[in-house]
C-alpha cells in the first residue's frame, strides 16, 4: 500500500512470479483490489484460531508485532482494510469503497481492549541492519539536531494538549542577532522569523538599530518553527530559536532506556477513521463517541493519563465533532489523525494528502 500511495503504479500481480522479469505494472485501484482481497484471504484462514500451534509450533516468541496473538493479527488485517476503504473513498473511478469500509466495520477492528499495534525498540540491533528497530533521528543529522514544526507546535500549545511536553522540549531561547548583508528584503525576513514568536504566543523583546535587529527570547517556550522555507530565507533560522524533539523521541541506542513505540496500526486510527465514517453517513456509529474514543487511545500511546485525556476531550474545540459543518466536522478528524501519526511519517503524510490538513 505504502509504495501504490508513493509511487502510483508499481508491480503487484506479477511482483514475485517464478519467471517473470519484468512484471506489468497494475493500477492504484487494481492494487487495491488485490490488497483487500490478501486481507480478506488471511483473515478467513486465521478463523477463530488464536495461536499458530502449540510449544514449538508456537511462533509468538518471533512476533514482534502481536506476540502470536493471531486475533489481533486479525482485527490489524480488518483495521487495514477499513483504512483502505477510506482512503480510496471519492477516488476518480473507485466502485469499491463503501462496500469495503462497511464490510470492515463489521467485524471487529483494534479497539480499547485490544489497544494498538506497536513495536518496542531495540537499543542494540544495529541502525543499518534492521532500521526500524533503532533511532533514525537520532543517527542523521549531528545527533538529532532537529527542530519540531510550527504547525505541530501550535496545534498542541493553541489547544493545551497535554502531548506538548512528550513530542518536544522549550526552545533554549537566547540573544539572536540578524545583520543585513545586502539582502533588499532583510527585514522581510526577521519578520517572518518574529511572526513565528507571535504564532507561538511567545514572550520576546525586539531591537531595530540601523542594519541590525535582535531578538531576545527567554528560554523555557515552546516554538515552533515555520515550514516550506525557501534556500533565501533560511539563513535566518537560528536552531536554539525553535523546540526540539523530546528525550522520548531521539532516545539513542545503548541507552538501555525507553524510546517510542513504532506504530504499526493504532486502536487511535481504528476509531478516527469509523468516526469519519459515521460522519460521511456510511454505518450507524456515533460519531462523537468514537472520536472521543480515538483521541483517548491516541493519548495511551503516550502514557497520558486518563483524566488528562478528559480534561482536553471536555475543553478543546478540535476534540469536539458534535457540532459545526461536515467538513468542519472532517478536519478535525484529519487533525487528531495527524497529531496520533507524529511518530509515523508516511501516515501523516497521507492524511495531509489525502485531506489537505493541516
Amino acid at each position: 500500500q505504502m509504495y501504490t500511495d508513493t509511487f502510483g503504479m508499481v508491480p503487484f500481480s506479477e511482483a514475485g512470479v517464478e519467471g517473470v522479469l519484468t512484471p506489468k505494472y497494475d493500477t492504484q485501484m487494481e492494487i487495491y483490489k488485490g490488497i483487500i482481497a490478501d486481507l480478506d484471504t488471511a483473515m478467513n484462514i486465521i478463523g477463530d484460531e488464536e495461536r499458530t500451534g502449540l510449544g514449538i509450533d508456537d511462533a509468538g516468541a518471533n512476533d514482534v508485532y502481536c506476540g502470536g496473538d493471531l486475533q489481533l493479527w486479525k482485527k490489524l488485517a480488518n483495521t487495514l482494510k477499513l483504512r483502505l476503504g477510506t482512503r480510496a473513498l471519492g477516488a476518480p473511478g473507485e466502485n469499491f469503497a463503501t462496500q469495503t469500509i462497511t464490510e470492515a466495520m463489521s467485524q471487529p477492528l483494534l479497539d480499547a481492549g485490544s489497544g494498538s499495534v506497536t513495536m518496542k525498540k531495540d537499543f542494540v540491533i544495529s541502525e543499518w541492519t534492521s532500521s526500524s528497530y533503532g533511532d533514525v533521528w537520532n543517527d542523521f543529522g549531528a545527533g538529532s539536531d532537529w527542530t519540531v514544526s510550527q504547525p505541530l507546535i501550535n496545534l498542541l500549545q493553541d489547544n493545551n494538549d497535554p502531548r506538548l511536553a512528550i513530542y518536544a522540549k522549550p526552545a533554549k531561547g537566547g540573544t539572536f542577532n540578524f545583520e543585513n548583508d545586502g539582502d533588499d528584503d532583510f527585514m522581510e525576513r526577521v519578520d517572518f522569523m518574529e511572526a513565528a514568536l507571535i504564532a507561538a504566543g511567545a514572550t520576546y523583546t525586539r531591537t531595530d538599530n540601523g542594519n541590525t535587529v535582535v531578538l531576545e527570547v527567554p528560554s523555557g517556550q515552546y516554538i515552533g518553527q515555520p515550514v516550506r522555507m525557501n534556500g533565501l530565507t533560511m539563513p535566518y533560522v537560528r536552531y536554539d530559536l525553535f523546540s526540539t524533539p523530546s528525550d522520548a523521541i531521539i532516545q539513542p541506542r545503548g541507552k538501555e532506556a525507553e524510546g517510542y513505540p513504532e506504530i504499526i496500526i493504532s486502536s487511535a486510527d481504528s476509531y478516527f477513521l469509523q468516526a469519519e465514517a459515521a460522519v460521511k453517513g456510511i454505518g450507524s456509529g456515533d460519531a462523537q463517541a468514537l472520536f472521543t474514543s480515538g483521541i483517548k487511545e491516541a493519548m495511551k500511546l503516550w502514557n497520558i493519563g486518563e483524566g488528562d485525556a478528559d480534561t482536553y476531550i471536555a475543553s478543546s474545540a478540535i476534540a469536539d465533532i458534535s457540532v459545526g459543518t461536515t467538513e468542519e466536522k472532517l478536519e478535525k478528524i484529519a487533525l487528531q489523525r495527524w497529531l496520533a501519526s507524529y511518530t509515523d511519517g508516511f501516515e501523516a503524510w497521507a492524511v495531509v494528502r489525502k485531506t489537505g490538513y493541516p
